[in-house]
């Protein structure tokens, strides 16, 4: 009896919501005990779904107000994840198995940022309050970038750590260390914000209702490179004077 309450109790917790889809535009899938769901606006998302965007792209707000932004053609599994403020307990397990990926931690990065990883094809990052991006592609490389906060970012294969403070990059190959720190240039950064940008609904569409989040535009905040947000901002604004009411603007390849 113990048993069967016990498996119960496993399969409720798998199963319970702990983020929503606040944001997406094209199309998106998750896979959820074997099964595929389209992606709409205000969709749950359970612990161990895998979201897939094809040509979408989408924003998720956490119970733990954890915001991830995802690109197209990219697939981001939820290993792990519980929250309870104030608790101990709290962790964020998460793999990006590939694609163009955003976000800014929320309460579980704070409470307890040494249970807060994520994992890539060739690294593995732990935070302590931040906002980053990161650029995994097949047979390339994986970017990874700090805006805001430090990560500490571990090869797999040679276990080697480098540390990334706010305005810093990084390369990781799947056989090699980590590249040393060094600020990252415009044209690194620009094509990935292009890619996850989402901002506010159009100004005809209804508001949000007031139990929901709304999308949040994740600012590319200063670094030590000399006026990059202020090329990223402008490059936006200039899109948003053309078309006021597009949802996702169309930033120019570099």
């Amino acid at each position: 009896m113990k048993n069967i309450l016990l498996l119960l109790l496993l399969d409720l917790l798998l199963f319970a919501e702990i983020g929503k889809v606040v944001a997406v535009k094209g199309e998106a899938y998750i896979t959820r005990k074997q099964k595929q769901i389209l992606i709409k606006n205000y969709e749950n998302i359970n612990l161990k779904d895998t979201i897939e965007t094809k040509q979408g792209k989408l924003q998720i707000r956490f119970i733990d107000n954890t915001i991830v932004t995802l690109g197209k053609e990219s697939v981001f599994q939820i290993k792990n994840y519980q929250f309870a403020k104030n608790k101990k307990e709290n962790l964020f397990q998460m793999d990006i198995k590939k694609g163009l990926f955003k976000s800014i931690t929320g309460s579980i990065g704070k409470l307890n940022p040494e249970k807060f990883k994520i994992k890539t094809k060739t690294s593995t990052i732990g935070i302590r309050g931040t906002t980053i991006f990161v650029n995994s592609q097949p047979k390339q490389p994986d970017i990874i970038a700090c805006l805001a906060g430090t990560i500490d970012v571990t090869s797999l294969a040679t276990k080697v750590t480098v540390t990334l403070p706010a305005g810093k990059i990084t390369n990781v190959s799947e056989k090699e260390a980590p590249t040393p720190p060094r600020d990252y240039k415009t044209k690194e950064i620009i094509p990935t914000y292009q890619k996850t940008n989402i901002i506010e609904k159009k100004k005809e569409d209804n508001k949000y209702p007031p139990s929901r989040k709304e999308p949040i535009d994740i600012q590319t905040p200063p670094t030590k490179e000399k006026n990059i947000d202020e090329k990223v901002n402008n490059i936006i604004d200039s899109q948003k004077n053309k078309n006021p009411v597009e949802d996702i603007p169309t930033l120019p390849e570099l």
